[in-house]
């Protein structure tokens, strides 16, 4: 399609994907502020923020599926509504198990916008740049994550209602760009492109969740989406264990830890945005995801190791560069060797997304008690199980790539 037919829709869907994780970043510095108020515990604490991520992967694939029968942009347009109206609803709580209702309320309705947004990306970009338009929807929640939790402890001392009615507003104005600018792209969709043998290549699958999953995990898919479960445990236990590490380890206070934070999404935002569509042009998918698979096991195990603070911020950099370099090509190579239709694979990579942030933070949590580099190593050991598993399926491919002229 021309530039600027679809230049203004995509940015629009940055800016819903970029809401969408500005909102999870707000929550960041109030939580625990209207945990203690409302006399909560850490186990309920916890409880609420896995909730939020089983809703999530529960209701992700039946958003994304339902997109493919109605269209992307109504199913997009619930999810943005659903989010504003959670943030509004957090906002005028006044009780935890209120807090609770609000906050899975908002994980069964935002889990709407990530499939829909990522599939009709997936249809207006084409496969040339498929992988700049995933690249830019993951700059989004990498931005979004910036200036999340900035916004929410500015808003703070204005009260502790003030991020949510924030969050609230910001969703109701982006709701209003989306219905102006953005337009159906199911109309675009177009031709899976399968592994070498599959024999359900670009059918398209209608039926069950459970099928569907099922399908998915057996077709071309499957690396993909152990991919993102991958990358989402070993994200989601950094963020859980990175915090209580450099403050045990180093001392670094409050204040450190959110410039440490700060620049790490800065980073990841940036390598998204502007140069994941270089590298996989260059390397292509696979290739991109192998080199981001050893960068991610350098910077765990570099986190483990380092002597000082120092030495520990450039490690935890290279997880930032890890995830950006793995998270977008896994998403294009799934949309392009997908056998199911894009709202229904984007569905399915949100819930192992999902899957991976609700075993993530209670694993880092408990193995942290137990030994303080123990998380990192285990976010570690996975992604060189990946990058092996990755390596194997390149190789195999190549090999059926030689074979097939001496055949002939």
């Amino acid at each position: 399609m021309p530039r600027r037919a679809t230049s203004a829709p995509l940015f629009t869907l940055f800016l819903v994907l970029f809401t969408v994780s500005v909102g999870f970043g707000l929550i960041i510095p109030i939580l625990p502020l209207l945990a203690r108020d409302f006399g909560a515990t850490a186990f309920m604490l916890g409880t609420m923020t896995s909730g939020y991520a089983v809703v999530q992967f529960l209701f992700a694939p039946l958003w994304g599926q339902l997109s493919d029968r109605v269209g992307r942009k109504p199913v997009l347009m619930i999810g943005i509504t659903g989010m504003a109206a959670a943030f509004f609803f957090m906002g005028l709580a006044k009780s935890f198990w209120a807090l609770f209702a609000a906050r899975v309320l908002g994980g069964f309705l935002s889990s709407a916008t990530l499939p829909a947004a990522q599939a009709m990306a997936a249809e207006l970009s084409g496969h040339e740049n498929r992988a700049k338009a995933m690249g830019l929807m993951g700059a989004a929640f990498g931005t979004g994550f910036i200036f999340g939790p900035l916004i929410g402890g500015l808003l703070t001392p204005l009260g502790p209602s003030a991020p949510f009615f924030a969050g609230a507003a910001m969703g109701a104005l982006n709701l209003l760009l989306a219905a102006r600018v953005l337009q159906e792209s199911r109309g675009r969709s177009f031709q899976a492109e399968p592994l070498a043998g599959d024999p359900a290549a670009g059918r398209a699958v209608r039926g069950p969740a459970l099928r569907n999953l099922g399908r998915a995990l057996a077709g071309a898919g499957r690396p993909c989406y152990i991919l993102a479960l991958v990358i989402m445990f070993a994200q989601s236990s950094l963020m859980t264990a990175l915090a209580l590490l450099l403050a045990d380890r180093f001392g670094a206070g409050s204040s450190t830890l959110g410039v440490i934070f700060a620049v790490n999404g800065a980073i990841g935002g940036g390598i998204q945005g502007a140069a994941i569509g270089p590298l996989t042009d260059r390397w292509g998918e696979v290739g991109t995801i192998l080199r981001g698979l050893a960068v991610g096991v350098a910077g765990y195990v570099g986190i483990v190791l380092a002597p000082s603070l120092l030495l520990c911020v450039p490690a935890i950099a290279l997880t930032a560069v890890s995830m950006s370099l793995t998270r977008p090509s896994a998403t294009s190579l799934l949309s392009k060797r997908t056998e199911l239709p894009q709202g229904i694979t984007m569905g399915l990579q949100s819930s192992f997304d999902s899957l991976g942030r609700v075993i993530g933070p209670l694993w880092a949590g408990f193995a942290y008690d137990w030994e303080q580099s123990l998380p990192f190593i285990t976010a570690a050991v996975a992604f060189a199980l990946t990058w092996f598993y990755f390596r194997s399926l390149r190789n195999e491919a190549s090999a059926r790539t030689v074979q097939r002229p001496a055949k002939a």
